[in-house]
């Protein structure tokens, strides 16, 4: 017998590439009744072939280890966090809380991990929820073996350099609404621009820090731009830094200032109350505000509920159930009232004044009328001016109301 083979529970196609992995056969044992001589002999080839041995049932052990838990699944899969579920070789060996890193066949750089939560031994369904990715992409088809928990796939190489651990550079990013941390291409970028930023997004786990090239605001939101500001906007100035981290719920940003000062942070500025008025100098009405009219308008209850509710029937009560009266001012001018009576209208009128006019004269040398006295009256209309309408001079403007 020159080999032994652990093949009682195990058929040959159990093993990796249909290899069955050798053990050599142990030389004989030394015994008590052998001489002197020959029992050291023995012990010395004892002792040889157990340390072969071991290292052959480590190799056993690995091949049956690996044969229980590498798959290959064609399972079409989009690189990223969360839960997957593939199709896999059945009678495998995968338990819950096995890290597990599932690799592109075709590029085994691309790949993702996570930890198995569920496995049918029978039907080969595989679900892993994943929290580590490298790449991107969507693919369909994959190599699956164990990894290293709590890492990214046993190596240090996704974000650092293995040898001095130093930050990787990756290209830069462009300042936008929502910027794309999950791309970037290292863990250290720069941010170029001036356009505000509202959000980030990131990879759950995977830290990035950015340097600002512009002067960009960055706006404040509860879960996905979580500032260090207290709760408020923050200016960014050129050459400030800022970490972005991501737990999975909230992308939060940690701001370091080139100055060394705090961060200056910005108030949001107050909406304007439905119901306000507003003097636009251009010729449409801005967003959620209309014009205002010149004649009396009505506008529906509930398509303007909000203004409905901010002004009631002030300016008309419309036809009593669906529609109200809408904020108007004659083409004239408007009035202002300090206190009450808003919505009324107030006619023109003319300030008291008077006119000198000239009277008849019947002779010469003066106004008086010549020849008996008498009595009569007199009355001649002084020449008119003026328009159509009693208006004050001025600029025209766009009138405007908030409604929403």
């Amino acid at each position: 017998m020159t080999n032994s083979y652990f093949e009682e529970d195990y058929a040959e196609d159990d093993y990796v590439g249909a290899d069955i992995m050798a053990i050599d056969a142990l030389p004989p044992p030394p015994q008590r009744s052998d001489s002197k001589s020959v029992f050291i002999e023995k012990s010395d080839a004892w002792i040889a072939a157990m340390n072969k041995f071991a290292l052959q049932c480590d190799a056993v052990a690995v091949a049956m280890s690996n044969n229980a838990t590498n798959a290959t699944s064609i399972t079409v899969q989009t690189i990223g966090v969360g839960a997957k579920t593939f199709t896999v070789e059945a009678s495998k060996s995968y338990l819950p809380g096995m890290t597990v890193r599932a690799a592109s066949t075709a590029s085994p750089t691309t790949w993702m991990q996570g930890d198995v939560t569920a496995y049918d031994f029978y039907t080969g369904a595989l679900s892993i929820v994943m929290n580590a990715v490298q790449g991107s992409g969507t693919i369909d088809s994959w190599t699956l073996s164990l990894s290293a928990p709590g890492t990214s796939g046993g190596s240090l190489t996704q974000d650092f350099d293995v040898k001095s651990l130093k930050h990787a550079i990756g290209g830069n990013i462009a300042s936008a609404s929502t910027i794309d941390l999950s791309a970037a291409t290292g863990n250290l970028a720069h941010v170029t621009g001036n356009n505000p930023i509202s959000a980030a997004t990131m990879t759950a786990g995977k830290d990035v820090w950015v340097i600002f090239d512009g002067t960009p605001t960055l706006n404040y939101h509860a879960t996905n731009h979580k500032l260090n500001s207290g709760g408020l906007n923050a200016l960014i100035s050129a050459g400030d830094a800022a970490l972005y981290t991501f737990d999975g719920t909230t992308v939060r940003v940690f701001i370091v200032k080139a100055s060394g000062n705090s961060v200056v942070a910005v108030a949001p500025p107050l909406p304007a109350p439905v119901g306000s008025g507003l003097v636009h100098f251009g010729s449409t009405a801005p967003t959620n505000y209309l014009t205002v009219p010149t004649t009396p308008t009505n506008l529906n209850r509930t398509t303007y509920s909000a203004l409905f509710a901010a002004i009631g029937t002030t300016w008309g009560a419309g036809d009593g159930t669906t529609t109200f009266g809408m904020p108007w001012l004659a083409a004239d001018y408007a009035m202002v009232q300090a206190s009450s009576n808003v919505g009324s209208t107030t006619t023109g009128e003319v300030k008291s004044h008077s006119h000198n006019t000239q009277a008849d004269s019947a002779g010469t040398g003066g106004n008086s009328p010549t020849g008996p006295v008498g009595s009569t009256n007199m009355t001649k209309p002084t020449t008119s001016t003026g328009g159509a309408a009693n208006l004050a001079a001025g600029t025209r403007v766009l009138l405007c109301v908030k409604y929403q």
